[in-house]
Parts: C-alpha cells; structure tokens; sequence
C-alpha cells in the first residue's frame, strides 16, 4: 500500500496532476517536485480544508507550473534533454528492427527445418505385385 504524504485528498488529486504534466522525469525534475511537494505540504498544513480549485487558483494549473519551470532552467539543460530522448528513440527503434529481423530469420530456419523433416518421413510404402502368368514346370 502506498504510504500518503498529503492528508488533503485534493492536495493530492493537485500534487498528481503536476507530476503528471511532466513530459520527462530526469533528476532535476524529481528535485524540483520535491520541493513542490514540500510546499504543498507546508500549505496544506496551514490551509487544511482547501479545495481543488483552491490549489488552482493559489498555485496554478499544472501546465503552467510545468510551463514556468521550464522557462527557468538552463537551455543547455533543455537541449542536453532534448538530445539524449532522440539518441534514445533512435537506439529503441534501432534494437526493435534488429529483434523483428532476428526473430523472422529464427522462424523461418525453423520453418525450413520442419518442411525438410516432413518431407523426409515416409508415409506410406508402396508394394507392387507382378503377375508373370502361369509357370508349370509340368511342362
């Protein structure tokens, strides 16, 4: 069972919605919701009977917390980011080309291996009887 840190449902209906909204979680964005987190449960503390659209209108939606930060961290960080989710994609893409062609070339080898067998069992066996006519050594 998860262990709750907010006692306000709808601070943690808030608190899901922001991470949630998040497009990647690297460590700097586990930092940041940490301290957001932190915040929640300092206002929560003070304010125990707010509502969601109190979280709403004291904080902000989701998107623009999300928004905000993103307008306040380094663009080196942002284009590293940006860099390192392509060089991911393209190595994913990569490695399930390469298991669809290992995986196809597996099964057809099996599949050829299994038409040999069957070709190579017998089945039926075939006996021909020939008739040479009557031999009398009577005669």
């Amino acid at each position: 069972m998860k262990k709750q840190f907010f006692q306000n449902k709808n601070t943690n209906q808030y608190y899901k919605q922001v991470h949630k909204a998040f497009p990647v979680l690297s460590q700097q964005e586990k930092r940041f919701l940490q301290f957001f987190k932190q915040s929640l449960k300092n206002y929560e503390i003070n304010h125990p009977d707010l509502q969601y659209q109190d979280y709403l209108e004291q904080f902000g939606q989701p998107e623009v917390i999300i928004s905000s930060y993103y307008e306040h961290i380094e663009s080196d960080f942002i284009i590293h980011h940006m860099k390192s989710r392509k060089f991911m994609k393209r190595s994913l893409i990569i490695l399930i080309t390469l298991a669809v062609c290992v995986s196809t070339y597996i099964i057809y080898t099996y599949y050829r291996a299994f038409h040999e067998f069957q070709n190579s069992q017998i089945y039926s066996e075939q006996i021909i009887i020939e008739d040479y006519g009557d031999t009398n050594e009577d005669e």
